[in-house]
């Protein structure tokens, strides 16, 4: 009579332990942060996803140089450092005249 009381107690602490562990990921997801729109797009994965569905994305992807330059360009401002921000900025337009010659409507 023991060992069925002995049984009947660890197959409770077996179930409780189970149902702890099953719902511990749900609610860490239920605390998520909300997305906030465009992140994901300026995110590595984003460009990696956007280039890996259209891979000829030529306009796209010159206008994700683009704005990679001008972060950079910023970036050297903001840090004193004027001649990278010259050099950056020469190949932000260089960027801009090759979107121009293939035609992307944003360079326009």
């Amino acid at each position: 009579m023991l060992t069925a009381k002995i049984r009947t107690t660890l197959a409770v602490i077996a179930a409780a332990s189970t149902v702890a562990v099953a719902t511990g990921p749900i609610a860490a997801v239920a605390s998520a942060r909300p997305n906030i729109p465009g992140r994901f797009d300026r995110s590595a994965e984003g460009i990696h996803l956007k280039n890996s569905i259209y891979p000829n994305n030529y306009c796209g992807r010159l206008h994700d140089s683009f704005d990679s330059w001008g972060t950079m360009v910023l970036n050297d401002l903001l840090n004193n450092h004027s001649a990278d921000a010259a050099a950056d900025s020469a190949s932000q337009a260089q960027v801009l005249d090759n979107a121009k010659k293939a035609g992307c409507g944003w360079a326009s």
